[in-house]
């Protein structure tokens, strides 16, 4: 038969959530010949695989209404409670280079950076593993600013949930999510909260800056100017309804 007809075939046969896994399958493959024609880069299958089951995992969650786009149009930064430091960690990632930038900023009650960094891991092969890379960083540099008790804040909800569980993490990012629970033991207090984007945009535009750079930054009671200028916004006054 031909590729339209196969196509056709695979669609009705199988459910809608192999649906994705097809499409993501077949664009990941196109995605890899074009690599090897234009690059002559022969990328490994195991790579492949693992990125596919990433990104399929990554659409049930959304398919699943995980992130609600209503609670994020009207999500934002808050303070953390008093004594405690809040660290927003997001995570830029660029498929091509396998190399991912996390982003991290930490702000007190009054809204006021105390510190921020980006740092950048190589031979990263998908997104989960970067956001999952931002946590442990962020709790790192937190820890060597020797703050107590935190409150971490990452826009990637699969990955909070996972160290927020109990059970046993059998994915691929396992390493990253054991290692951010004991980390977590260093601190007095650590909690992890899952928000929107909206809400987590200076650690976004921190990790988007570092993604530029080929190698690590830190601020102490200060930040780069875009994230300067986020965190101001966060700082901003909800308009009237």
């Amino acid at each position: 038969m031909s590729f339209h007809e196969w196509l056709s075939w695979m669609f009705d046969t199988y459910t809608k959530i192999k649906h994705a896994e097809i499409s993501t399958t077949l664009w990941a493959l196109w995605f890899a010949r074009n690599r090897l024609v234009l690059e002559g880069t022969n990328q490994d299958v195991g790579e492949l695989v693992v990125f596919v089951r990433s990104y399929c995992a990554q659409l049930t969650v959304l398919a699943g209404g995980v992130l609600q786009a209503s609670s994020n149009a009207t999500a934002r930064w808050y303070p953390p409670p008093r004594d405690f430091v809040k660290v927003n960690v997001d995570a830029g990632f660029q498929l091509g280079q396998k190399k991912a930038s996390s982003g991290v900023v930490t702000r007190y009650e009054n809204g006021q950076i105390l510190g921020a960094c980006s740092r950048t891991t190589y031979l990263v092969l998908f997104v989960f593993a970067a956001d999952a890379i931002a946590v442990t960083h962020g709790l790192r540099f937190a820890y060597e600013l020797r703050f107590l008790s935190v409150i971490l804040e990452e826009d990637s909800k699969l990955v909070i949930e996972k160290i927020c569980s109990d059970k046993e993490d059998l994915s691929e990012i396992s390493v990253f999510i054991w290692e951010a629970k004991e980390f977590s033991k260093f601190f007095h207090s650590c909690c992890f909260q899952f928000v929107g984007r909206f809400a987590n945009s200076t650690a976004h535009a921190m990790a988007k800056d570092g993604l530029s750079c080929d190698e690590d930054r830190f601020w102490v009671e200060e930040a780069s100017t875009v994230v300067v200028a986020a965190a101001a916004e966060d700082r901003r006054p909800l308009d009237p309804p």
